[in-house]
């Protein structure tokens, strides 16, 4: 009879024990940045965000899936990013669905109550102290960002989302990349496989962790061709899970953006309903810059003086 569960796991963390390199890396590491992270809520620097409310895609979901996608104009989101200082195309997407998922909730008698909080994968392979670029591996986490669904005012919403990415990258680099790597390789591989057999069941038993997950990969900027066929366009996938049925993944191809979306058909009967939320969403933002940027007054162009060449006083003889 091989050893149980139990046994197993205590002989990892034995293992772990006796690699005191490790252990002592970790534990120097730790406690700077436990005090990176006190001295930032100390100086409010990171928001708190609490759970997620339960909303219809917080159920279990089936093994069926709609999916569906927005495409705009790549020209009209620079628009609405350069309106704003440091403003991101990320940000215009996380707005986008902020405004979406609002207005698709309120459309269904489901209107949150509280803001509702995304998850933003992060590239942090170049956060490291000495990346190695010649790993092509994915090296990404997932950072909690308040969609703050609910400001009405579509670019008030940009502004603040933009705020709470930027305080949800401070604190990942606050806590520290090099301490998130060596907590995931401490923990045995046992350990790991028990907490993903668990995650579904607790998504559905407690409050969920995010609402979504929003994802922007950036396509190719130029066309793209097989076989001699020019491709027509493109849209990203992502999956759902128990308690997150909703996913939207948001890329960019040859001067168009596109928002697509995958939903638990249990959850989203409509998904043509969602997908014109999107689209007004964005044309409200587009709509709001337009009219903004009317309002401002026109300054006037620059005169240039014209001055006169001097001329060289005539000597008296």
């Amino acid at each position: 009879k091989g050893p149980g569960d139990i046994e197993r796991l205590a002989r990892a963390y034995l293992n772990i024990l006796r690699q005191p390199k490790r252990v002592f890396k970790l534990a120097g590491r730790a406690g700077p940045a436990w005090l990176r992270l006190r001295k930032g809520r100390e100086e409010k620097r990171f928001t708190p965000l609490g759970p997620a409310q339960n909303t219809r895609f917080s159920r279990k979901v089936s093994g069926h899936l709609v999916m569906d996608a927005a495409i705009f104009e790549l020209q009209d989101l620079k628009k609405i990013k350069n309106a704003f200082e440091k403003v991101t195309i990320n940000d215009v997407m996380l707005a986008i669905v902020s405004g979406a998922m609002q207005r698709y909730l309120t459309l269904h008698g489901e209107a949150p109550e509280k803001s509702l909080p995304a998850g933003m994968p992060i590239n942090i392979r170049p956060m490291l102290d000495k990346p190695d670029y010649s790993d092509t591996s994915n090296l990404v986490t997932v950072a909690k960002v308040n969609l703050n669904n609910l400001i009405e005012h579509p670019l008030e919403r940009l502004r603040a989302i933009h705020n709470s990415a930027t305080e949800s990258k401070a604190y990942q680099n606050a806590l520290g990349v090099d301490v998130m790597l060596e907590v995931s390789k401490s923990m045995p591989a046992l350990l790991t496989s028990l907490a993903s057999r668990a995650i579904p069941s607790l998504m559905t038993s407690i409050d969920p962790l995010v609402n979504t997950v929003v994802t922007n990969v950036p396509g190719s900027p130029v066309p793209l061709y097989m076989g001699g066929a020019r491709l027509a366009g493109m849209c990203n996938m992502g999956i759902v899970l128990d308690g997150m049925g909703i996913f939207h993944a948001a890329s960019s191809y040859c001067g168009t953006a596109t928002v697509a979306f995958q939903a638990c058909r249990v959850a989203m009967t409509d998904p043509e309903n969602y997908r014109a939320c999107i689209q007004e969403s964005f044309d409200a933002m587009l709509s709001a810059v337009q009219k903004e940027s009317r309002a401002r007054p026109a300054t006037a162009p620059q005169r240039k003086n014209k001055l006169r060449p001097k001329t060289k006083p005539k000597l008296r003889r």
